[in-house]
């Protein structure tokens, strides 16, 4: 009789074996959930860079018609469109249904953005004057040039903050340099 309880043991696992492997796997979940959230907030990183550059060629647009850029965004805070912060894995169109006033300035600007965005946008221009502080979000860790523009410019910046930590991610661009800089991305 106690031949036969030794040798069951011996054909299966314990408890304590068995509750390791659920271990284990749950932290590799884990890693593979975190590296796919990276990857999923760099596509979205992206996708602020290409509406952007659509933003842009509207402004130059805009601007080879009336010799200047066009100011679409109220400086500050609640200048951001279509909207100022958006939900985990939450995706909307560019243009906002029923139309108001923020949607109309976009529509006479005429960017090209057919995708679903999941950052906020604003797009601030100015004739050649020093920028004034207030056009940057103070959260985007870029700084503005030190002397003042001898043409009409624009400052565009796409804001976002995936996973409601506080800490957005920001693209942005402006009329005198070709570069956009990208902060804190993936946050």
């Amino acid at each position: 009789m106690m031949r036969r309880r030794a040798r069951s043991r011996a054909h299966g696992f314990t408890l304590l074996e068995l509750m390791a492997v659920v271990a284990i796997m749950g932290v590799l979940a884990g890693l593979a959930i975190a590296a796919f959230n990276r990857r999923a907030y760099q596509s979205d990183a992206t996708t602020a860079k290409v509406v952007i550059k659509a933003i842009a060629v509207a402004e130059e647009h805009y601007r080879a018609e009336n010799q200047v850029y066009l100011n679409v965004s109220s400086a500050g805070d609640p200048g951001w469109y279509p909207q100022k912060t958006f939900t985990t894995n939450t995706r909307r169109t560019f243009y906002r249904t029923p139309v108001d006033a923020e949607t109309t300035a976009w529509q006479a600007l005429g960017p090209d953005i057919r995708q679903q965005v999941t950052f906020g946008f604003k797009a601030n221009a100015g004739l050649p004057t020093a920028l004034p502080s207030t056009v940057l979000d103070p959260g985007s860790g870029v700084t503005l040039p030190a002397a003042s523009p001898v043409e009409p410019w624009y400052l565009i910046q796409a804001r976002t903050d995936f996973d409601n930590d506080g800490l957005a991610s920001f693209v942005v661009a402006g009329s005198w340099t070709p570069e956009i800089v990208v902060v804190n991305e993936g946050e």
